[in-house]
């Protein structure tokens, strides 16, 4: 039993690091497409790390729980517009990430206005999610091109 577990790991690993971009690259998707994929699951990941240092307080409890729910959409709202069918449905897709985004955005500021953490600490999440924005703008300007034959 523990062989072929092992064999399915290691056969996993191959997928994950050979397989897995060629396949990927087959289907259509571009690197950039990927970038924004993985910028997403790691600044969700950040925003996590961020929210188990903040004090415990009552409200940073909240506002932690709200921070992470939306951080944590923008990603999934992002790879669910990788399967979109229609430029359309892409575009809706994107745009729901950048609701999400906006909101993470904003409990972020809340975190620094009410002093949870210093800004300084929060200065470079603060600044993924405007990047992220700017990306996520770009994709909708783009697919929105694409649905009028542009």
């Amino acid at each position: 039993m523990l062989e072929c577990s092992n064999a399915r790991m290691l056969a996993f690993r191959w997928l994950m690091v050979t397989a897995l971009p060629v396949l990927v690259n087959h289907a259509g998707m571009r690197t950039k497409d990927l970038d924004i994929i993985e910028r997403t699951a790691r600044f969700a990941v950040r925003v996590i790390r961020m929210v188990d240092v903040l004090p415990q307080r009552t409200s940073s409890r909240e506002v932690g729980r709200q921070v992470v729910r939306s951080a944590a959409s923008v990603g999934a709202h992002c790879r669910e517009a990788r399967r979109a069918r229609t430029a359309a449905e892409f575009a809706s897709k994107i745009q729901v990430a950048q609701q999400e985004c906006e909101e993470t955005a904003y409990w972020l500021l809340l975190i620094a206005e009410s002093s949870m953490l210093p800004e300084t600490r929060l200065a470079g999440l603060r600044d993924e999610a405007d990047q992220l924005m700017a990306m996520l703008l770009a994709a909708t300007r783009t697919a929105h091109r694409r649905g009028q034959g542009q």
